[in-house]
């Protein structure tokens, strides 16, 4: 066979990576990303969420000497105002008010943020 032999330090695809940049490291912890999809991803550690409901597992992170971090995935091309009924329909939450007592719950709104990243098409 042809080729050359390689090392590479890491492979990060794009959910993963914007995962490790906003910090998620914590079982729980959530992330929705709105670009021309919107994406949720949680962080469900060392537990692989079966593939259901258009939530799928993927990896979100192994480092060196560590196991393997999960995060379940869903995602929607439907971006017409109904985030928070998709978002339940995921089965990552089980209500809109489970999302609202998450909101409320951080003593700051440094933490939590929405960016919306307008379409140029719009």
């Amino acid at each position: 066979s042809s080729g050359i032999n390689a090392e590479y330090g890491g492979v990060l695809a794009d959910q993963q990576a914007s995962v490790v940049g906003n910090r998620l490291f914590e079982e729980g912890e959530v992330k929705l990303s709105l670009g021309t999809s919107l994406c949720c991803d949680r962080i469900t550690a060392s537990y692989a969420h079966p593939v259901a409901h258009s939530v799928y597992p993927q990896i979100a992170w192994k480092l060196s000497g560590e196991g393997i971090y999960y995060m379940a995935e869903s995602m929607t091309l439907e971006t017409r105002g109904k985030y928070l009924d998709w978002l339940v329909s995921t089965r990552l939450v089980e209500s809109i008010e489970e999302v609202d007592a998450i909101a409320r719950s951080v003593e700051t709104s440094e933490t939590p943020f929405f960016i919306k990243k307008d379409s140029v098409n719009d």
